[in-house]
């Protein structure tokens, strides 16, 4: 990765991590633990939205007003790169964390 994809990742890394700092001190972890199994396919999803600058991660399915807006500034990233190289290294932080709780 060059210098500018290299923000880009750390940046929605960080904010992945924020999103699961903000999650467990919200929520009873030990409760979140103990839900069925249709409690807790409702947290199975998670959207991460990156413009450079700017990243968010939601866990609803709706994705407000920037579905389907594109950027003013470039990707840094193929769509290659997205599949093959950020998407597992991203998949691999939410793993990480999920095996935390």
């Amino acid at each position: 990765m060059d210098q500018f994809q290299e923000e880009a990742f750390e940046e929605m890394q960080t904010a992945i991590h924020k999103w699961f700092d903000e999650q467990e001190n919200r929520m009873d972890i030990e409760r979140l633990g103990k839900r069925t199994t249709l409690q807790a396919g409702i947290f199975n999803f998670v959207m991460l939205d990156y413009r450079p600058g700017r990243t968010r991660v939601d866990s609803s399915k709706s994705v407000g007003s920037a579905a389907g807006k594109k950027s003013m500034k470039a990707s840094p990233f193929t769509r290659e790169q997205i599949l093959h190289e950020v998407q597992p290294l991203l998949a691999e932080i939410i793993k990480e964390r999920l095996d935390k709780l």
